[in-house]
């Protein structure tokens, strides 16, 4: 029989299992948010209707749907995916927001391993290497990566710093903001960090700890400030001290490859205290090497590093003296830190203003509390 016309039906009325009256309200789609990613394709959807409407009508609802999908989307990225709120340009297009989230402090991405299998050493802690600016730390460490390929890898630093021309993120820096440099910091995620004209520089033990379980040996290098407050903070490395012979010749490579006078001074000065009478900078060195020539140091920080004075079979050994072309290479790259000394010593601006703003920068990096990863054309 049909109730009246008009009347209101009084089925929830009735009396119902209330095990099934609240299994309904359990129903998990009555309170879980809805997958990110099912947005994506309405929104795609949505977007195809408004370029190739139906007609007026649709297209409008479209755009209405659009908008309400995106605000749903952005509501729900803004729990997990702030980081990319960054790459949204067009508030009409946010599908930057279904995108993968860049880890900053991820290693970067191996490069094609060869085929001989790496060379492990038996003690695979990290190694540092500290010294005087222009000693030869990057050069050193590049012989090593060529001739050890797969068995070690250079830390690359974290900045504030936005990245300058020629830089690659990654590779010469892992570029930050502020907020999570101060978080990595204030958390004890750095192991040493310093301010340069007010940008923050550090490395982080993420970062080291991504390069060992790539079954690598982390490189790192630092100064002597960075050294001592790794070693305050407990870091658990390998340190060597790599040293020029002495401080006029740190001045006469300078000389010879064609830098200031005031550059010269700057940086023998920065080397100077290591020669000092009574000096207790090399103590604390698990190994002090003194870079006279950059093969013969090769073959001592290896021997150090593998434990035997044979060292270990190179990939690409071979007999060839070095050539005076590669005595230069190295002279051109004991003088790249000759700014950076420079402005850790207090030099006028005259001394700066002998190299580039970007190189000056970059020194600066590097020296301030260790360096970044090497340039590929030294």
């Amino acid at each position: 029989m049909k109730p009246p016309m008009g009347s209101v039906p009084l089925d929830f009325m009735q009396d119902e299992d209330d095990e099934k009256a609240l299994d309904r309200l359990r129903a998990p789609d009555r309170y879980e948010l809805p997958e990110l990613e099912s947005f994506k394709r309405k929104i795609a959807d949505d977007d195809f209707e408004i370029e190739m409407p139906t007609n007026d009508e649709t297209k409008a609802a479209a755009i209405e749907s659009k908008a309400s999908k995106s605000w749903r989307a952005l509501r729900i990225a803004a729990r997990s995916r702030l980081g990319l709120f960054d790459k949204i340009s067009d508030p009409e297009k946010i599908d930057a927001i279904f995108g993968e989230i860049e880890d900053p402090d991820a290693a970067p991405e191996p490069e094609a391993a060869p085929e001989q299998k790496a060379v492990l050493p038996t003690d695979q802690r990290p190694v540092v290497i500290s010294g005087p600016p222009g000693v030869g730390k990057s050069a050193t460490t590049e012989v090593l990566l060529s001739r050890q390929p797969g068995a070690f890898a250079q830390v690359v630093r974290h900045t504030t710093r936005k990245p300058q021309d020629g830089e690659v993120a990654g590779r010469d820096f892992l570029f930050v903001d502020k907020q999570t440099f101060d978080m990595q910091r204030d958390g004890d995620a750095l192991i040493e960090y310093t301010t340069i004209d007010g940008d923050d520089y550090g490395t982080s033990r993420k970062t080291i700890d991504g390069i060992v379980a790539s079954g690598k040996v982390p490189i790192l290098h630092m100064d002597q400030e960075a050294t001592e407050q790794a070693r305050s903070f407990g870091f658990e490395a390998r340190f060597v001290l790599l040293l020029p012979p002495s401080q006029e010749t740190v001045e006469a490579r300078l000389t010879a490859a064609g830098k200031s006078e005031d550059a010269v001074k700057a940086t023998g000065a920065a080397a100077a205290p290591y020669f000092a009478e009574g000096s207790t900078l090399k103590e604390g060195f698990d190994e002090v090497l003194v870079n006279e020539e950059l093969d013969a140091t090769f073959k001592a920080l290896e021997t150090f590093i593998y434990g035997t004075e044979q060292g270990v079979l190179e990939p690409e050994k071979t007999d060839e003296k070095p050539t005076e072309e590669t005595e230069a290479q190295t002279e051109d790259k004991l003088s790249e830190d000759a700014p950076a000394a420079a402005a850790n010593n207090n030099a006028d601006d005259a001394v700066m203003a002998d190299a580039a703003p970007a190189a000056e920068d970059a020194d600066k990096a590097q020296e301030g509390s260790g360096e970044s990863n090497p340039s590929p054309a030294t």
